[in-house]
């Protein structure tokens, strides 16, 4: 099994929603799966402009790193999205990428496969936005099959640290 991590975290493989992606990871190695994850610290993949070329051409004419992100997705058999709290939703990083598969969607382009959601917080309510992960997973075909997040500042000092 293939999958692709797609960490929306200006911390990159520093963050502490990187360090509770490396632990879900530990099991899906652990059970043969092969993983490739992609850092979206901001740039790699710009907001979307609205010019609809995703439905009429079927790809998206932006000059960034999005199409060789869903090529890879659509190459994998699951998809693991992780990202901090930001004021209550995805960060800016992850939600630019969400809002680029608007072709994605309308296609149920990664219909099939599997997905997952990753949420860390420092003072709480990620199961809200975990939900609108895995709904948005379920609108572009895949099938979630479970969650994990975590409240930072509940953990130990130690555990995790930026």
């Amino acid at each position: 099994m293939k999958i692709i991590s797609i960490v929306g975290s200006p911390h990159g493989k520093k963050g502490n929603t990187a360090l509770l992606l490396d632990e879900v990871l530990k099991g899906a190695q652990h059970m043969g799966a092969k993983n490739e994850t992609i850092f979206l610290k901001g740039g790699s993949v710009l907001p979307c402009l609205g010019c609809d070329k995703c439905h009429i051409k079927g790809f998206c004419p932006q000059k960034d790193e999005f199409e060789t992100i869903k090529l890879k997705i659509l190459e994998a058999d699951g998809l693991i999205l992780a990202s901090p709290n930001y004021i209550f939703s995805v960060s800016a990083q992850l939600k630019a990428f969400m809002d680029r598969c608007c072709g994605i969607i309308h296609c149920m382009a990664f219909e099939g496969k599997y997905g997952a959601s990753i949420v860390t917080s420092g003072g709480g309510d990620e199961k809200p936005i975990v939900d609108y992960m895995n709904h948005f997973l379920i609108t572009t075909g895949m099938h979630p099959v479970g969650s994990v997040w975590a409240t930072m500042g509940d953990l130990p000092e130690n555990l995790f640290t930026e």
